[in-house]
């Protein structure tokens, strides 16, 4: 593909009037051809062909095009991205219900070790523990008892310490 931009900018004078590669440094041309390839990377399920055909077709039809940049190639192949775009999650339904289970020693060993692994940890829902009480020296407020300023968790907690300091 970084033949194909290369290509692509030094032509395009040819096909739209802009002088883009013109104004384009040295030092910049490889950061520009690298984000553009970048950008065609992320659309990898677009086969390269299909994406070169619509760069220049888009070239040429696109009324809001200037400048060859990767946010312009990125609104480019997003537009043509769904034609192409096959989910892999989705299985043929048949394909699994062909399948043979597995043993059962195999599916006990997995079992046990799971159970192992939950034991370890325990419960979640009995280990709970409140991020108030993990950390109670982030939920501290400011109270005022009787003139005095206490910083605590609750009213009851500076009336408490306020007792302790009085006693």
């Amino acid at each position: 593909m970084r033949d194909f931009f290369k290509t692509l900018l030094e032509n395009l004078y040819v096909l739209t009037g802009s002088r883009q590669m013109e104004f384009i440094s040295s030092e910049q041309l490889p950061l520009l051809l690298d984000s553009l390839e970048s950008i065609c990377r992320k659309y990898s399920y677009i086969p390269e062909e299909t994406q070169k055909s619509e760069i220049n077709k888009q070239i040429l039809e696109d009324q809001d095009f200037t400048a060859l940049t990767p946010k312009i190639l990125h609104k480019w192949l997003f537009r043509i991205s769904g034609a192409h775009w096959k989910e892999s999650a989705h299985t043929d339904k048949q394909k699994v219900y062909d399948q043979e289970p597995c043993k059962p020693e195999i599916a006990d060993k997995y079992i046990k070790e799971w159970r192992e692994s939950l034991a370890k940890i325990g419960n979640p829902e009995t280990n709970h523990q409140s991020i108030k009480d993990r950390y109670p020296e982030y939920f501290k407020q400011k109270f005022i008892v009787e003139g005095i300023e206490i910083m605590a968790g609750s009213l009851d907690e500076a009336r408490e310490i306020y007792l302790e300091l009085n006693s």
